[in-house]
């Protein structure tokens, strides 16, 4: 019986000295062991989650085909995954890309699944809502559009007026889808202020390509040269006042015409090329008495100018017996 205890005792003394001797490593390991384990059961646990406004992105490879609308840009998509995983899983992480290079021009409507959304290894695509995606696409065309320049004319002093403008190159080539290109019948430039100017200029302006972010245009800007002048009054004296109908008499029968154009028009205009005739009004007036009537002065046609009036503005008109 002794000798049994003396053998317990010993057997307890190397248990005990068993389990102290390098207890921190053990402990250590004991450790490990455990993390090992609550990482493989995390990583074999599977987790679902929905993924809000993920991005939506609808490309062609094809030069002569353009996406023009797509009836939204994110879509909410349901996945299942490993915990683990899915706990550092964000909505950027994931994309729907849409492929349209093999569809025709016009309107499409795509059902939506796993193999149009890009996610990382080992994630599961459950839903996608919403699960159809409408878009349209247009045939790319190219046509050559005039351009024309936005000139703000009423910026300028009242004592100058604008001529004309030439434009450097005359179209710009715009490429894009068929419905915006075909109804384009002009490029306008961006506003041009004529402000302080009093002599003709060059400019360089950007054009205006508002609604046309779509379409491709070359050039973007034009060199558009204005003629400005300045507008000046020329009197012509004592020209003769016409007279069609018989049997009336004017009075007085010469007066002086003063027309206000550009300097340059009314240097080459000569006094036989105008012309003082009754108006309209009183050529419909009825024979009886004396009465004042207004004039109408004739300028060559094509001619710009202004103003033309007469100084008597009336003459006084009477009717032979």
């Amino acid at each position: 019986m002794r000798e049994e205890r003396h053998g317990g005792r010993l057997l307890l003394d190397a248990l005990r000295r068993a389990i102290l001797m390098n207890f921190g490593l053990k402990l250590a390991a004991l450790g490990l062991a455990l993390g090992l384990w609550f990482a493989v059961s995390s990583e074999r646990a599977q987790r679902d989650v929905t993924l809000y406004n993920v991005p939506v992105r609808v490309w062609t490879a094809r030069s002569d085909i353009v996406v023009t609308s797509v009836a939204y840009r994110v879509v909410d998509v349901r996945v299942r995954g490993p915990a683990s995983r899915i706990a550092r899983l964000k909505p950027e992480d994931v994309g729907v890309w849409v492929d349209a290079s093999s569809l025709a021009s016009g309107q499409h409507l795509l059902t939506l699944d796993a193999s149009f959304v890009r996610r990382p290894t080992g994630i599961e695509v459950l839903r996608i809502d919403p699960p159809t995606l409408p878009i349209e696409l247009q045939r790319v065309i190219t046509h050559a559009v005039p351009i024309r320049p936005r000139i703000e004319e009423r910026s300028l002093a009242a004592n100058y007026v604008v001529l004309g403008y030439e434009v450097h190159p005359e179209r710009a080539q715009v490429t894009g889808p068929e419905r915006i290109v075909s109804q384009l019948e002009s490029l306008p430039t961006r506003a041009i202020s004529l402000a302080g100017v009093n002599s003709s200029l060059t400019i360089t302006a950007p054009l205006d390509l508002t609604g046309l972010e779509s379409a491709r245009v070359a050039p973007r800007e034009a060199a558009v040269t204005i003629h400005v002048e300045e507008v000046v009054e020329r009197r012509f004296p004592n020209r003769p006042v016409a007279v069609r109908a018989k049997g009336v008499e004017v009075t007085p029968r010469v007066v002086d015409v003063i027309v206000r154009g550009p300097r340059s028009t009314l240097h080459t205009l000569r006094e036989q090329e105008i012309r003082v005739t009754l108006s309209e009004e009183a050529l419909l007036l009825k024979r009886g008495e004396d009465r004042e009537v207004a004039l109408a002065v004739r300028l060559p046609t094509g001619l710009r100018a202004t103003e033309a009036r007469c100084e008597p503005e009336r003459v006084r008109l009477r009717f032979l017996k």
